[in-house]
């Protein structure tokens, strides 16, 4: 699927696949969507997925995901849903998320995640509708 520059819609949801989510899906500049949640994807959260800068929606969650939110996940400027919860995360929020002005949703329940939100945070997220974080 790597070929695949122009794809825009990449859904995998509801399946079994196994093994870390493939780097080269940030390499895909034209994805707008990616919905890999209900499977069994291993390993961290690429930071490669930053580079796909017109990906609008990510949703990961409930797989079995390891370590941090990869601070490259702020520079998902056009996103406006984030779904990375039900997985095994640890570390804190990266504060760069609460950077990305369009974002509407930030799901990130369910994980092992710690540490401080930032000061201010609905003032850097004028749109923000849901944060879900339990």
């Amino acid at each position: 699927m790597a070929h695949l520059r122009r794809l825009k819609f990449l859904d995998l949801s509801l399946n079994s696949f196994r093994g870390e989510i493939p780097s080269w899906f940030g390499f895909l500049h034209q994805l707008q969507v990616v919905n890999l949640r209900s499977n069994s994807f291993t390993g961290s959260i690429p930071p490669s997925l930053s580079n796909a800068s017109r990906l609008e929606t990510l949703q990961i969650s409930a797989n079995l995901l390891q370590g941090n939110i990869p601070e490259e996940i702020g520079n998902l400027h056009n996103l406006n849903w984030l779904s990375i919860e039900n997985n095994q995360l640890t570390g804190s929020i990266p504060f760069t998320i609460f950077n990305i002005s369009r974002i509407e949703v930030i799901s990130i329940s369910y994980n092992s995640l710690s540490g401080d939100l930032p000061n201010g945070l609905c003032s850097d997220l004028p749109i923000l509708k849901e944060l879900i974080y339990q």
